[in-house]
């Protein structure tokens, strides 16, 4: 038979406090002669000693009791466990019960060249309209607000959030210095792509 955790506590609390005299609890006695438990005090006890650190609470050399305050312990310490779980769980973005709203993600890419080569610096941003390409898009959740830089192959690559499942419209410009160029009324339908490929050729 294997001892529980509890079980080995118990037996070290009976035989090393309980059973030796000069260990036990010295309680204050009142007037009368009777003990005053919640004054229990144990004497002769050098700083941060087991004795120092039971000092002024009240001692039960108890079994039952021991056992009982235990487990009453060790239930709360699990229950305060779980709810440390769950409450990481949904303040967390991608935890099981998360909190954070379902969105559907897409992104803009494509390549910027100029003369077949592409231009250092130039930038590419979006603006996102309804499928109308007037009204303001009511599922849009995010739009990278500055689109992005191409890198050293004429790249580019950024982001765009909706709420909702919805077809919209898009506006791309891509500016190099003076130079620029513009894609007008690229529909965009989500989610049934993952990205949106425009092309640009600067002048």
């Amino acid at each position: 038979m294997h001892n529980t955790s509890e079980d080995v506590l118990l037996a070290v609390w009976s035989n090393v406090v309980c059973d030796h005299s000069t260990l036990a609890p010295q309680l204050k006695r009142d007037p009368l002669g009777g003990p005053i438990p919640s004054q229990a005090r144990l004497s002769h006890a050098p700083p941060g000693t087991l004795r120092a650190q039971l000092m002024g609470r009240p001692f039960s050399c108890d079994a039952a009791a021991y056992r009982e305050g235990m487990q009453s312990v060790t239930g709360k310490r699990a229950v305060t466990a779980i709810l440390f779980v769950i409450l990481l769980a949904c303040g967390t973005p991608t935890g099981g019960c998360s909190c954070s709203p379902l969105t559907y993600q897409i992104h803009f890419v494509g390549f910027v060249t100029k003369n077949q080569a592409p231009v250092t610096g130039t930038r590419v941003t979006a603006s996102v309209l309804d499928t109308d390409c007037q009204s303001t898009a009511g599922a849009l959740a995010y739009l990278a607000p500055n689109g992005a830089v191409i890198d050293s192959t004429g790249h580019y690559r950024f982001e765009l959030q909706t709420w909702r499942p919805d077809t919209l419209c898009a506006r791309l410009v891509a500016r190099a210095g003076t130079d620029s160029a513009v894609r007008d009324s690229v529909r965009v339908q989500i989610p049934s792509v993952d990205t949106v490929r425009v092309d640009f050729t600067l002048p």
